[in-house]
């Protein structure tokens, strides 16, 4: 299995970014790559729920060790010229995931609006309630963001374990 390394990958470790990504080229047909994903997954060995399709592959936590801020890799593999590219993105639950950017959306939205309440106000000289307002959405939507950064701190640990697998079943180590 001859490979030729040209990875990126986003730290695993808590970054700005929001979901960590890798792209890896590997030198290997995606029907190859397919079916050494379908022989892992189906192993017994292998201790993670594997939801495979043709050049797409989801890991999960098994229920059982399963919380709220658990990971899950949702990769596909994609023909190139001379091989074939893989890529992988970390994420949290989509239900989980569409909940954080309503509230984001939510909350930053409100804030806007609570800042041209207020500012008309001030201008007016009618008080400033509405920047208030706009204070506490701000905290709300900070709080929001806090949350979700521990809940990815706190899915590191699964998020490594999950790499592993990953590295193990393309034969390679991702950067």
């Amino acid at each position: 299995m001859k490979t030729q390394k040209h990875s990126q990958i986003t730290s695993l470790r808590p970054s700005i970014r929001i979901r960590p990504r890798f792209s890896l080229y590997i030198e290997r047909s995606p029907d190859s790559i397919n079916q050494s994903i379908i022989r892992y997954i189906e192993a017994d060995s292998f201790t993670m729920i594997g939801q495979a399709i043709t050049g797409h592959l989801t890991i999960l936590i098994p229920s059982d060790r399963r919380q709220w801020w658990s990971p899950r890799l949702t990769m596909t593999v994609e023909e190139e010229k001379k091989g074939s590219r893989v890529r992988g993105m970390y994420s949290p639950d989509p239900g989980l995931w569409t909940m954080f950017m309503f509230m984001y959306a939510v909350f930053g939205f409100g804030c806007v609006i609570a800042l041209m309440w207020g500012s008309s106000q001030w201008a007016l000289d009618q008080g400033y309630s509405g920047l208030i307002y706009a204070l506490i959405l701000l905290l709300l939507f900070l709080t929001t963001w806090l949350i979700a950064r521990l809940g990815r701190r706190l899915s590191y640990g699964q998020m490594n374990e999950i790499h592993e697998h990953v590295e193990e079943i393309l034969g390679q180590k991702i950067d």
